[in-house]
């Protein structure tokens, strides 16, 4: 389905959409992200469950590690990016 995802978090609850109305469920979303491969950029997207649907992607440059953080009630997503040089140091 998705290859080479190196770190994922579920959101603890379920989130709410801007686009939503005010009765509309909550969604489950998954956030994941890739490393660099080949020409691919790394990678961090949010993917919905149960539709298989990304909803979005950022795509990353230089990166080592990164750290995803659904804040407890799923209204944020903090994302901790490491980087490195060139020389890969």
């Amino acid at each position: 389905m998705i290859d080479d995802i190196v770190d994922f978090e579920w959101a603890p609850a379920g989130v709410k959409f801007a686009s939503s109305k005010q009765n509309d469920p909550l969604a489950h979303v998954l956030a994941y992200w890739t490393p660099e491969s080949g020409n691919q950029t790394a990678r961090v997207a949010l993917f919905e469950v149960p539709t298989k649907k990304v909803l979005r992607t950022i795509n990353l440059f230089q990166v080592s590690d990164c750290k995803l953080h659904w804040q407890d009630k799923a209204e944020y997503l903090a994302v901790k990016v490491d980087r490195h040089t060139k020389s890969k140091k």
